[in-house]
């Protein structure tokens, strides 16, 4: 898995998602490639000023301002790469995806594309999907909360959320599943110590054993009280369909104000 890939249909979401993905870029050293879901039009001319010390310029384009704030980076720089999505339908943006073993999808809140149905991309694609709220702020990722099912929690995406940022904690908030029997406390600490922590490489792991049933209340507490950089579920299981129904979302909802990292089923 190399680049982190930024959905771009030309809004303003777009853009502030773009400084977000290029400072997470940053962050686990991949580059950024920006997929031009809108046809990309020739650069359009402003002007600067007025009267007779007015200026014709030509509109910066998204990887324009991108490469503007990567200079004033120091460290690594991520290469920013663009394509042009707009002329494939739904299958090929699903298969060009796909083949470019992507790290990371990001997508800001609200985005649409025009002749194929992102929700359905998503469905089909191999990678994780970060969506993003529309008013998040660019800020380092330091504290993951993973809802899951402990019986069910995958180790693999526990070591992949290692990867977001050095010094980041991922806390299991285990909370049971619809129609299953509640764990035993003790019960669910040695699940945690013996067969999962043991397992997961890099990363500070804690565990919390959530009782809250209502998942929105359960989420608003993981944001407000256990300060929550990050929300991760799974594409249709369990806690993703209480948050979000039978399908990946195209916006986050307004109660929750963190980004959601979503990983295939």
């Amino acid at each position: 898995m190399t680049d982190i890939l930024l959905i771009n249909d030309g809004s303003p979401q777009s853009f502030h998602a773009a400084e977000y993905a290029l400072a997470l870029a940053k962050s686990v050293k991949r580059n950024l490639l920006l997929a031009n879901i809108v046809p990309t039009h020739q650069p359009v001319k402003i002007t600067i000023g007025a009267g007779a010390g007015f200026i014709e310029a030509e509109e910066q384009s998204l990887a324009d301002k991108l490469h503007i704030i990567n200079d004033s980076y120091d460290g690594f720089h991520p290469a920013i790469k663009n394509c042009n999505l707009s002329h494939l339908n739904e299958k090929e943006v699903v298969s060009f995806i796909n083949q470019q073993q992507l790290f990371l999808i990001i997508l800001a809140s609200g985005q649409q594309a025009k002749g194929f149905n992102l929700q359905s991309v998503f469905s089909r694609v191999y990678c994780p999907l970060l969506l993003l709220p529309s008013d998040i702020a660019t800020k380092p990722i330091e504290r993951i909360m993973y809802l899951t099912d402990l019986r069910f929690c995958q180790v693999p995406v526990l070591n992949y959320l290692g990867k977001l940022g050095y010094g980041n904690s991922i806390n299991i908030a285990h909370i049971c599943a619809q129609g299953l029997p509640e764990l035993d406390g003790q019960y669910a600490e040695d699940i945690f110590s013996k067969s999962v922590s043991p397992n997961v490489k890099g990363s500070t792991l804690y565990f919390s054993h959530i009782r809250e049933k209502d998942i929105n209340k359960a989420v608003d507490t993981m944001i407000h009280g256990m300060h929550a950089d990050l929300l991760v579920c799974q594409n249709r299981w369990f806690h993703f369909k209480q948050l979000f129904g039978e399908s990946i979302p195209v916006k986050v909802p307004d109660h929750i104000s963190v980004p959601v990292l979503i990983f295939p089923s």
